[in-house]
């Protein structure tokens, strides 16, 4: 592969690989030929990819959050099946209230569905009358 000047979707292609595998910086910049003056310009300007609107630093960071979430997903499956029935519980609920939440999360609505009033206008002018009456007397 000849050193890379240009930020472009091949060369992403594998600095996500070599990322989501945990390769260090300074071995995928070896690896791939990258300068490391390159590579800094590119991540402190954030470079724009040339075939496409996202940048460097954006796409790393992006990278390493891909790879954590992964791990986490993981480990969140493990402790799902672990040997201790609270790990079981907490990590169960946890997913439930997460990635389950339009059915089971424990939230305090502030705004109705879909961030709809939860009162009409007319109930929540009775309400404020009420409520004014209690204060005043």
């Amino acid at each position: 592969m000849a050193k890379p000047t240009d930020f472009t979707k091949e060369l992403s292609l594998h600095i996500r690989r070599m990322i989501l595998e945990k390769v260090s910086y300074n071995i995928i910049q070896e690896a791939l030929e990258i300068p490391s003056g390159t590579w800094d310009g590119w991540y402190y300007n954030n470079q724009l990819m040339l075939e496409g609107n996202q940048g460097f630093r954006d796409f790393i960071t992006k990278c390493k959050q891909e790879r954590m979430i992964t791990k986490a997903s993981c480990n969140l499956e493990a402790l799902m099946d672990s040997e201790d029935e609270r790990i079981q519980l907490n990590a169960n609920m946890f997913t439930l209230e997460t990635l389950g939440k339009q059915y089971y999360s424990k939230r305090q609505e502030h705004t109705g569905a879909e961030g709809k009033s939860l009162f009409d206008p007319e109930q929540k002018q009775k309400m404020d009358g009420l409520i004014d009456e209690a204060f005043t007397e």
